[in-house]
């Protein structure tokens, strides 16, 4: 069962209704109502860049590892910065896939997260040349 439209740090209630096929009397069917504590979202912690790859034609491979406190990832950024050059790239899971890259260039790469509180502090950077 799927109940959307709670917010945190309000009061909700749900009502499941249950019916058995089959039976038509009024004592078949079951109602009950629950309260939901649903956990205040928090700022996502920094990502971890796990793999940097630099494939052919000035294209890069970003695989990180991220949490998003009590929330879960809306997207991720990756930056790739080389001497004069920036290029980012915005997607809902890892890998993150830049193309256009200067081939034999040296990039450094982060990652920052976004959940419905906020972004996470960027990643520590990672270095690879171009191909």
């Amino acid at each position: 069962m799927t109940v959307s439209g709670l917010l945190p740090g309000t009061g909700s209630t749900a009502t499941v209704t249950v019916e058995r096929a089959g039976n038509e009397s009024a004592s078949s069917s079951v109602r009950g109502q629950a309260l939901v504590a649903i956990p205040q979202a928090s700022l996502p912690t920094a990502p971890i860049i796990k793999k940097l790859k630099a494939k052919r034609g000035g294209r890069l491979i970003v695989s990180y590892a991220a949490t998003a406190g009590e929330s879960t990832v809306i997207d991720a950024t990756a930056t790739c910065k080389a001497r004069g050059i920036k290029k980012k790239v915005t997607g809902t899971k890892s890998p993150l896939r830049l193309k256009g890259l200067a081939k034999g260039k040296r990039f450094s790469c982060t990652v920052q997260v976004r959940n419905i509180k906020g972004k996470s502090p960027v990643s520590k950077p990672k270095t690879v040349k171009t191909k």
